[in-house]
């Protein structure tokens, strides 16, 4: 449903938005999944995540008009529930 509402097309490569520009927390969230591994070669079969925010590229970031929260994913040939709760245990570490 949520796809339908938000989504034009489907591809298995998305962003998401974290609630929080800070490095440390975007860093978190990435670095506590566990099936998605940090990588930029999309179109393997494995899942991967991107963080955008390196914690020195703010001036870039602010340029590029790129929110410091986004992370990009590729979604592999993992379940799809297996992945939501790799996301959602990773979430987990930030979420107040």
């Amino acid at each position: 449903e949520l796809a339908d509402k938000y989504l034009t097309g489907y591809t298995s490569l998305l962003s998401i938005e974290l609630d929080t520009t800070a490095y440390e927390e975007v860093k978190k969230v990435a670095d506590a999944c566990e099936i998605f591994q940090i990588g930029v070669s999309w179109g393997g079969f494995e899942s991967l995540i991107l963080p955008q925010n390196h914690g020195d590229n703010e001036e870039y970031l602010n340029q590029a008009h790129i929110p410091a929260g986004l992370i990009r994913l590729y979604l592999g040939m993992e379940s799809a529930e297996d992945l939501i709760q790799d996301l959602n245990q990773a979430l987990d570490k930030i979420r107040k």
